[in-house]
This record gives C-alpha cells, structure tokens and sequence, in this order.
C-alpha cells in the first residue's frame, strides 16, 4: 500500500509540473540484448545491498545510489566486489520523484545490470543505468532453474 502511494504521488507531481509545459512526448525505443551488449562498457550480475535516495546539488532532482554487491563481470573491468549504480528517482522524507520506465532496483534481489559511466543533474562521472528498465534483467530462481 505505502508502495502505491508514493507512485501515485509521484504520478500526481509529474501530471501538475507538466500543466503549464507545453505538450512534449518521450518516446523509448525498445532495444535488444546485441543493443545492450555493444553500448554498455561494464555488465555485472548482482544482488542488490541497499539504496539511499537523496537531493541533486540544485535540489532539483532526487537521485537513488544503489548499492551492488557483484557476483560476476560478464563484460568490462571491474575488481572490487561492490559497485555503486545512480538512478534517477526515488524518495527523500515526504518527497517521491518517479521516473517512468526508469530503472527500479530493489535490496534483496538479484540483476544483469548493463551500466555506463555518464551524468545525471548534480552529478557528474557516476555509474548509470542508461537504457533505464531496458538495462536490467532480474533473476529468479524457479522450480526449473533460472
């Protein structure tokens, strides 16, 4: 329920910040594994730690670090056993932003994470996410294996 209601409420901010914008659309252009592979310079797997959301530099963007504990490097380089991902989103006391089709990492579960070093507002050179969902693939465990 707490879940639903921060998205609703980041839903109903992004609907009245958009009532005096003129009308604009983003379009997500659905791009496959080959995509993926080529245009990401580190894939890890790894299970989410933790997550702590806080406000960009300007207090105009509230940004999620996401602790990774990596398990495997399936292309680039990478030694230590953690890695710090940004993501856009996220909450800060009263305060939710939701990006939509953004990334969501949650502590407990595991990922294929395709990252980039890149910019987000207020801050510069982090690890990114930059296919948002598109660059992460859950794992699960089923009765059949993963």
């Amino acid at each position: 329920m707490r879940r639903a209601s921060r998205l609703l409420c980041g839903l109903i901010l992004a609907m009245a910040l958009g009532v005096g914008a003129p009308a604009e659309a983003t379009t997500f252009v659905r791009v496959g594994l080959d995509y993926l592979v080529a245009e990401n310079g580190l894939i890890v797997v790894g299970e989410v730690l933790s997550a702590r959301s806080y406000w960009n530099d300007p207090g105009t963007l509230i940004l999620t670090d996401v602790q990774i504990s990596v398990s495997e490097v399936l292309k680039g380089r990478w030694t230590d056993h953690e890695i710090t991902v940004t993501i856009p989103g996220g909450t800060v006391g009263d305060d939710t932003i939701a990006v939509i089709g953004g990334a969501e990492l949650i502590p407990g579960n595991s990922y294929v994470l395709f990252l980039q070093k890149g910019n987000l507002p207020g801050a510069s050179g982090v690890r990114v996410v930059r296919d948002h969902s598109q660059g992460i693939l859950e794992i699960k465990l089923g009765k059949n294996g993963l």
